[in-house]
């Protein structure tokens, strides 16, 4: 986002690729700008336009918050890490845990289906947050082929069937929106619940027929209920939160 902040004009969006950015710096009064992001299929530096948005990756794997002198000198931290699942079998107090499926990138979010054998995450060692299947000892199948959108928090339906997830884009005003969408684990076909509107925080599965819909409120979300996801779900009367579970219904 750019501000002239000699003016009362609001910040205006530069429009560049989706993803996360990790810090900016002039190369010239002007432009380019220098961003650390992950644009590309990985955080790295990269170049962008202000005026037009074009960007392209000019390397530095692993690079945040860069800086430039005016005289063709750039500094930046190197930040390579590893953020991913591991299992853990409690029935062997001490044993170490298995490290699964292993990227550069971040994994998290993961829940298992119903029947015990496949998990659902979300990672973006693809390209933008993706939702992912996997069983052990197989590589994860990427579900949402397209980095239009950034997507999170997947749960599994009662019956194994079906995964819901949160998709993440802009709104035609630059505003953030927030869908419920419902995946075909084997198929990656996509539905987008369009009933529960654009400001959605959470969708969870309760018990075979209901389902739990938490509302964007802020930083927080409102708890709603609904039988039908073809129909606006009902809020009930419970306070605000910024994370919840949902057992049996």
């Amino acid at each position: 986002w750019l501000a002239d902040v000699a003016g009362t004009v609001a910040a205006r969006n530069v429009n560049g690729p989706r993803g996360l950015a990790y810090g900016a710096a002039w190369l010239d009064s002007a432009g380019p700008l220098l961003v650390a992001a992950d644009w590309f299929g990985q955080r790295s530096l990269n170049v962008i336009d202000p005026a037009t948005g074009v960007a392209r990756p000019v390397g530095a794997r692993g690079a945040r918050f860069p800086d430039a002198d005016g005289a063709g000198n750039l500094v930046f931290e190197n930040a390579v890490y590893s953020a991913n699942l591991f299992a853990l079998d409690v029935e062997r107090p001490g044993a170490p845990p298995r490290e699964l499926w292993p990227s550069m990138r971040y994994t998290n979010q993961a829940e298992f289906a119903p029947d015990g054998e496949r998990v659902t995450f979300i990672s973006n060692r693809d390209g933008a947050a993706a939702v992912y299947v996997a069983q052990e000892g197989q590589e994860p199948r990427r579900l949402t082929a397209t980095d239009e959108f950034v997507y999170m928090r997947p749960h599994w339906s009662h019956d194994g069937r079906s995964i819901y997830a949160v998709r993440v884009g802009r709104r035609e005003d630059g505003g953030r929106r927030q869908e419920a969408v419902r995946l075909d684990p084997e198929s990656g076909a996509i539905e987008v619940l369009v009933a529960l509107g654009d400001a959605v925080f959470d969708l969870r599965p309760a018990g075979p027929d209901g389902f739990i819909v938490g509302e964007i409120a802020d930083n927080a979300a409102r708890i709603t209920r609904t039988n039908d996801l073809r129909q606006a779900p009902l809020r009930l009367p419970l306070p605000v939160t910024t994370e919840y579970q949902v057992a049996g219904g």
